[in-house]
């Protein structure tokens, strides 16, 4: 193996961390809010700490998922939000506008929600996801809820997560890959943990799911 090394980039406590793979990376801190490492882009409008770490939102914040270069903060104790910013001609990023999650969906729940494309999820109840889907930032557009609803054997719906090939969701009962509103797989059994490699040295857009006694890899072209 070749020599490399490392530095630290932050030392503040984070419960999630996750990249648009353009440079920037996200780091959930629970109370303390929402920040962002941003390797090789300025944020103008934002407070800046450590080099290239800026706080997007002094929110509460469990996760966060990227759309290009927007970011949707998904708090499970509080009101959710997305972050909106614009590129600049010299491609620094500036800050422009933040909806609320009773914004975007008429009413707060404190369930898991992502974003993934032009689209915000987030859960519902048991085997109900709602989706909103992005038209116009600047109008503050965001058309009728769709529903997504999930069948009852698959038991209740947990979590979900954006990716490259589409989003996985993560029920009692089973794994669900859906590709579009109408295209989808079913990936049955008690799951034991699973995850997706998006683009690594190893893998391109991987899903392994692990169960009691064996794994299963599924790949996504």
């Amino acid at each position: 193996m070749g020599d490399y090394t490392t530095n630290k980039l932050w030392d503040n406590k984070s419960f999630s961390i996750n990249s648009n793979g353009r440079g920037q990376i996200s780091l959930s801190s629970g109370s303390d809010g929402l920040f962002e490492y941003s390797r090789n882009i300025n944020i103008f409008g934002l407070k800046s700490f450590e080099r290239n770490i800026f706080q997007i939102s002094e929110n509460h914040s469990t996760s966060a998922t990227y759309s290009n270069y927007n970011i949707y903060n998904n708090s499970e104790i509080s009101n959710s939000e997305l972050d909106l910013f614009e590129i600049t001609q010299d491609y620094s990023k500036r800050f422009f506008k933040r909806f609320s999650e009773e914004e975007i969906f008429g009413y707060l729940n404190q369930k898991p929600s992502w974003i993934h494309k032009d689209k915000i999820y987030r859960i519902k109840n048991h085997n109900e996801i709602e989706v909103r889907s992005i038209k116009n930032y600047k109008q503050n557009l965001f058309p009728n809820t769709e529903i997504m609803r999930f069948q009852g054997w698959k038991g209740e719906i947990l979590s979900g997560l954006s990716t490259p090939f589409g989003i996985v969701v993560e029920c009692e009962h089973a794994l669900v890959v859906s590709f579009s509103s109408s295209s989808f797989i079913n990936i049955a059994g008690d799951v034991i943990k699973w995850r997706v490699f998006p683009n690594s040295k190893q893998y391109l857009n991987d899903l392994h799911v692990i169960f009691d006694d064996y794994i299963e890899i599924y790949c996504f072209y």
